[in-house]
């Protein structure tokens, strides 16, 4: 058959790619038959674009947006995004990736994920029906599925690398670091609550009092749903301590969940 693919989309290129699981999206699906809210809040959790690069290649500096050439497309409870293989990518996609998950939770959802370097198609956007498969993407996707035990998102070692070479090399800028910790379970990942923390991330340099009061919510509210489960309470306990730790001096006032061991 005639090959009519546009040249350059038949190989694999080298991309960080991040796979992100929505958790608790199946229960949503089932709640949105009864209740058209529900509809409106998955269009929402769903509904992404690359618009966040451009925020974070300022706190870069001046870069060409297409040295990033951010990829994004969702499918059923996951989302699939992608950049080139340098600093700006890599810093564009972390802030991707974490200013959604602080949405997501800011709205009760949480999510689990691993971002990976490697050979991958990714299609997405320009009219084409969206695709993406290869190596790179079987392994975010086990990261997220096999290593990744705790709400969040992880770095395969290869990430974790670039991410502290870039670092070193000042190519991040002075914040840009504060987004990526070292988890207590070991994996380098995503700090969901790095902007709480005094002195943290803020490209606005101010406190969010609503923002943190709904993600304390949204958590006090999974840990009483939790309660009966013990696997998953655990891990929303473990969420709720990050939580405290982080807002323990914030301008915001005390904002610390209670009871965490009930």
């Amino acid at each position: 058959f005639e090959d009519d693919t546009p040249k350059g989309l038949n190989d694999y290129e080298e991309r960080y790619i991040a796979f992100v699981d929505i958790l608790g999206f199946k229960n949503l699906i089932q709640n949105s038959k009864n209740d058209p809210k529900v509809v409106g809040q998955l269009i929402s959790a769903l509904d992404l674009s690359p618009q966040s690069s451009p925020t974070v290649l300022h706190e870069v500096g001046d870069v060409d947006e297409s040295e990033a050439d951010l990829r994004v497309h969702t499918f059923s409870d996951f989302v699939v995004a992608s950049t080139k293989p340098n600093h700006i990518g890599l810093a564009v996609l972390s802030y991707m990736i974490w200013s959604q998950s602080v949405n997501w939770l800011s709205n009760s959802l949480l999510c689990r994920g691993g971002i990976t370097k490697g050979l991958v198609l990714h299609r997405a956007g320009n009219g084409a029906p969206p695709m993406v498969f290869g190596p790179a993407f079987v392994e975010a996707y086990q990261l997220e599925s096999t290593v990744a035990d705790y709400p969040g998102v992880i770095f395969s070692r290869s990430v974790r690398e670039d991410w502290v070479l870039y670092s070193r090399e000042s190519k991040l800028g002075e914040k840009l670091p504060l987004l990526v910790e070292k988890c207590s379970d070991g994996p380098s990942c995503i700090d969901l609550f790095c902007h709480v923390k005094v002195n943290g991330f803020n490209l606005v340099n101010e406190d969010q009092p609503e923002e943190f009061k709904q993600m304390r919510a949204a958590l006090e509210r999974h840990l009483n749903e939790t309660a009966e489960n013990p696997g998953h309470h655990r891990k929303i306990q473990w969420l709720a301590r990050k939580f405290n730790a982080a807002v323990l001096h914030s301008k915001s006032g005390d904002l610390r969940i209670s009871d965490l061991d009930n």
